[in-house]
């Protein structure tokens, strides 16, 4: 009798669920029609820091670049024997990621544009809803100054076929956020919107009508305000001439690195762990080596077991045109891989089931042989047995990342200025 009660309670609150969630779209998806703009507005990405001239007209703007001869080439200064032990080239995967990092906080302007897709999957007694997403993110670091600005956009892919559970989704899932912080202060700026801008085609988010937060989870609202290790930018020289600055109440402090001239960003957690910049908020490390002690990218002493969290890696390079090609197999069964992230996926944000988990989490990236990221593959996908105690969640995310540290397309006046 029980059971037949829990079972009817549970139909009762996913049908007033699905009234609820049907006047949500009502008001929320108005005015969408075409899709957005996934071009890259980037001129240089994914091209060789310093292997190409800039050409511009007589008023002073690029009319396009032309490639150096291969004499005048930037210098090769990564310069790695690639081993055939197994172990040997997990850690060599870890050094090559770990390179690029640090390079997008220590060279004058990092910027990346990004596309993907997250191909999300429903299941209740049998029946499968499919929600389609795909989003584009442009991430711009002036690391002279030390501002940052981040900007997402997400959206049901064009064209998809959702039916009524998967129209209530999509509408729920289409929305702009976007971030700006400079180093040094302690306010930052993140903005969330869930409207368009009338009859705008392709489709752009009326950043004046700006949907609320304040529903949030306590850590999640945290998170998404706060400049967390991936959101954050380099500062050249010391911050308020300290060598190391007092966490914010958003958990930032700023470190100074006598080797770059660098104040580095990192995030302190909840647990007093230091984090500096990571491309992904995964967590890639490891070591081999009989020393005792050994240190991830930030210095902290870290215990092997626990810590190592690639599973397998290739690495090759390729020498005409003077790269790394890294693929790197991570441990989705290992607390710490996903140690900052898995709980988005378990609050009631998320799945609002603890034990949902992260399935696969795999990487391909490429790293130019002067120590720049050129191009950046990640795949993570998800489960969710009990989302929200009444369905089977899944989710199949990918991301592709092509980088640029010109200063042309580190305009921040392109998508923001700190004044408006």
């Amino acid at each position: 009798m029980k059971k037949s009660t829990r079972t009817i309670s549970k139909v009762m609150i996913a049908a007033l669920l699905v009234c609820v969630l049907s006047l949500a779209i009502v008001l929320t998806a108005c005015n969408k029609k075409g899709a957005i703009n996934m071009d890259n507005p980037m001129v240089f990405s994914a091209l060789k820091p310093g292997s190409y001239e800039v050409s511009y007209d007589k008023e002073g703007n690029v009319d396009g670049y032309y490639l150096k001869p291969a004499k005048d080439m930037p210098a090769r200064t990564v310069n790695y024997d690639i081993p055939t032990d197994p172990e040997a080239l997990k850690e060599l995967a870890y050094i090559l990621y770990s390179i690029g990092n640090k390079t997008m906080v220590t060279v004058p302007y990092a910027s990346y544009f990004e596309t993907g897709s997250n191909s999300s999957a429903l299941i209740i007694a049998g029946s499968t809803t499919e929600l389609p997403l795909i989003f584009n993110t442009v991430d711009i670091r002036n690391n002279l100054t030390g501002e940052h600005f981040r900007q997402t956009l997400q959206v049901v892919k064009e064209g998809a076929e959702l039916g009524l559970i998967g129209g209530i989704m999509g509408g729920l899932s289409e929305s702009g956020q976007r971030w700006y912080v400079k180093a040094g202060e302690m306010n930052n700026v993140y903005l969330k919107t869930t409207n368009f801008i009338k009859d705008s085609d392709p489709r752009e988010f009326n950043w004046g009508k700006l949907a609320s937060i304040k529903d949030y989870g306590d850590k999640r609202m945290r998170i998404s305000v706060s400049p967390i290790p991936y959101t954050a930018s380099g500062y050249k020289g010391k911050i308020n001439g300290q060598n190391q600055t007092d966490p914010n109440p958003n958990g930032m402090q700023w470190v100074y690195d006598e080797a770059t001239g660098y104040s580095i960003p990192t995030y302190v957690d909840d647990a007093g762990r230091r984090i500096g910049y990571e491309k992904t908020d995964q967590h890639i490390f490891y070591s081999t080596g009989d020393d005792a002690n050994k240190y991830d990218a930030n210095g902290n002493l870290v215990e092997e077991d626990y810590y190592n969290t690639i599973v397998s890696a290739t690495v090759e390079y390729n020498a005409e045109e003077g790269y790394y090609t890294v693929h790197i197999v991570m441990d989705s069964f290992k607390e710490y891989t996903h140690y900052d992230t898995n709980w988005a996926l378990q609050d009631n944000k998320g799945a609002s089931d603890e034990n949902a988990r992260f399935t696969k989490l795999e990487v391909t990236f490429q790293l130019w042989d002067n120590g720049y990221f050129k191009q950046w593959e990640m795949w993570e996908d998800w489960e969710a047995p009990n989302a929200h105690g009444l369905a089977r969640m899944e989710a199949v995310q990918y991301y592709l990342t092509v980088f640029s540290y010109d200063a042309l397309d580190a305009d921040f006046s392109a998508y923001y200025t700190p004044e408006n």
